[in-house]
């Protein structure tokens, strides 16, 4: 697996659903867990200094002036996130996913921050997630909701470099304590530095060949200078415990009672296990809304409230308003397992309008994974 070398190699160098659904019978008692809303995750920090580092470090960042031809989309500002999360074996750990403005939904970097100390000192030690780009789509954007956040451990983490960190002014300033291999741009070993105010996070890094020679970094593009910005992603506490996280929701052309709906998904387990995708099938899923009874899980209508053509959403569906207790074999959910959905709306024909086109998909929640069209029937 390719490392990652640098915060800046972090951030820059790298380059619901199927067939008919039945939905769940649920208690009285099941009624009051599902609205019970969850005891809140708290990062537990191990002292004061690492605290005050974390605290300036989390939230979002945007880069001062957008980043050129960094891909095939051309410039772009770039914006950074960092959420603490749970990680089982990592005290102190941060999510953190640097994505294009313009596709907050699709990070193209996604790792793991800690902060511990060494002799005293605190240092930030990035690690790279071991899982693959396909299987880590499922973490983008749940950093905003920690205790959503999928289970992750040590063992599936690979360290790459260490940062140490000393107060500076109203912030913190940093570099690695030694070079680090590397076989980037040509270089055989590099180095990198950052400083950190609550308003600013800039980072720096060379590339040196076997002679020690600078061979990249040092003179343009060789920092990087985010701002903080406030409010580009937020986790919305809904009904029945489910939980909306908007990427990009216009709101030009807003879903209402009796339109149809033209849309992707992506589903998941809250365990990060894919279990259907429409894009597989290269076929948009077309259902009404709201759904009629047994159809369709009754977590689907309350993610998709206020959802507008060319949103981007991921809803976090509890077991309850999902398969309930007898999960759905067919597409290997176990009993009472949350499940995870990444949404983008393509259309939506309004009562009204004749405007249509596109095949009826599969309900939403059914079998998941049979890509035969069921939408002729429905299951118990």
């Amino acid at each position: 697996m390719r490392r990652v070398l640098t915060i800046t190699a972090l951030v820059f160098l790298a380059g619901v659903m199927t067939p008919a659904i039945a939905q769940n019978e649920i208690g009285a008692a099941e009624v009051a867990q599902a609205d019970a809303a969850p005891a809140p995750w708290a990062a537990a920090w191990t002292d004061e200094g690492i605290a005050k580092v974390a605290k300036t470090l989390e939230g979002s960042w945007k880069t001062s002036v957008p980043v050129g031809e960094m891909d095939a989309g051309g410039q772009s500002d770039i914006v950074m996130t960092v959420s603490p999360v749970p990680v089982e074996g990592v005290d102190n750990a941060l999510y953190v996913e640097t994505a294009r403005a313009d596709r907050l939904w699709e990070p193209y970097r996604q790792a793991i921050f800690q902060l511990y100390r060494y002799k005293g000192k605190v240092r930030l030690r990035t690690y790279e997630m071991m899982n693959d780009a396909e299987s880590r789509k499922v973490f983008a954007g749940l950093g905003v909701a920690p205790d959503l956040f999928p289970e992750i451990s040590r063992d599936e983490l690979i360290a790459t470099l260490d940062v140490e960190l000393e107060p500076k002014g109203d912030g913190f300033a940093g570099k690695t304590p030694y070079p680090y291999p590397t076989g980037v741009g040509g270089a055989v070993e590099m180095t990198s530095e950052i400083t950190l105010t609550d308003s600013a996070f800039t980072t720096a890094d060379r590339g040196y060949d076997a002679d020690g020679a600078i061979v990249w970094g040092a003179g343009a593009g060789a920092a990087y200078t985010f701002e903080r910005v406030d409010g580009l992603l937020k986790a919305e506490r809904r009904a029945r415990g489910v939980v909306v996280i908007d990427f990009l929701n216009p709101g030009d052309d807003t879903l209402i009672a009796g339109d149809r709906v033209h849309a992707h998904y992506t589903g998941w387990t809250a365990g990060g296990m894919k279990f259907d995708a429409s894009r597989d099938r290269d076929r948009a899923f077309v259902f009404p809304y709201p759904s009629p009874p047994g159809r369709m899980i009754e977590g689907w209508d309350i993610g998709l409230d206020g959802i507008s053509v060319g949103a981007h959403r991921k809803v976090y569906l509890p077991w309850e308003v999902a398969y309930g207790e007898r999960g759905n074999p067919n597409a290997n959910i176990p009993p009472n397992t949350d499940l995870i959905f990444h949404l983008e709306c393509l259309l939506l024909e309004h009562p009204e309008s004749e405007a249509g086109g596109g095949e009826e998909g599969a309900d939403a929640g059914g079998d998941a994974g049979d890509e035969e069209d069921h939408s002729d029937h429905d299951h118990d």
